[in-house]
């Protein structure tokens, strides 16, 4: 079957050209909208709600999670680690501190190291006239946001860069990210709220790890989690 996912090397020029929109965010901060306000508990104070969210179709479920269980294993970087913020957003992309807590595979990191974790598809638009003038968006991978103190499996290109003092680490861009919480979770699928489009609302979504629109595409998304937890326990 010939592979829908492509592995990072062939996205060299377009991973270069996302970390030169993520740097630029990162530096020009008078550009940075504040999304959180004051919330120490954005998912719970319904900061996220009326954003749209992409939902992950069966049959799309079914061929990435395939490609991934053969394409994941042979990650640069493969990771356990623990999410020390709150989502921090800076101009289009949003990502969290997180520190290692294994190394699977790979030698750009260590047990301990402190980093900023993004992925190259996390990117929010507050004025996305693609469904409706004014609509707010959120591209998270087909997964929810990372909770704080809560340790999930990821899965990196090579580490890129250094941001205020930070070094930066980035998930390899493909549809679904590859970040796997370890804890027991639940995902409840939701059907498309828009015609023609795989959408719904993060506050119909905020429960669920994974965002898809049926239990059929919920449980291929479990069972490379399965897998890859398995592996990597």
């Amino acid at each position: 079957m010939k592979k829908i996912i492509v592995k990072h090397k062939d996205f060299l020029f377009f991973i270069g050209f996302v970390l030169i929109l993520l740097l630029f965010g990162l530096y020009e901060k008078q550009f940075h909208r504040d999304v959180l306000g004051d919330s120490e508990n954005p998912i719970e104070d319904g900061v996220f709600d009326d954003f749209l969210v992409g939902v992950l179709s069966e049959d799309y479920a079914k061929i990435l999670t395939e490609n991934m269980k053969e394409v994941l294993p042979y990650s640069p970087n493969i990771l356990k680690i623990r999410v020390l913020s709150e989502p921090e957003f800076e101009a289009f992309f949003y990502g969290f501190d997180v520190r290692v807590e294994k190394v699977f595979a790979g030698d750009e990191f260590y047990a301990g190291e402190k980093f900023f974790l993004t992925d190259l598809s996390w990117i929010t638009f507050f004025d996305d006239s693609f469904y409706e003038e004014g609509a707010k968006t959120m591209n998270m991978g087909f997964s929810n946001l990372l909770f704080k103190d809560k340790e999930y499996l990821v899965f990196l290109d090579n580490k890129k860069d250094t941001i205020d003092g930070r070094n930066l680490g980035t998930l390899p861009g493909y549809s679904i990210s590859p970040v796997f919480s370890y804890e027991e979770t639940k995902s409840y699928p939701h059907e498309s709220v828009i015609s023609g489009s795989n959408v719904a609302y993060y506050s119909d979504l905020k429960n669920s790890e994974f965002f898809c629109s049926t239990q059929k595409a919920v449980d291929y998304v479990y069972e490379l989690k399965r897998y890859l937890l398995e592996l990597y326990p």
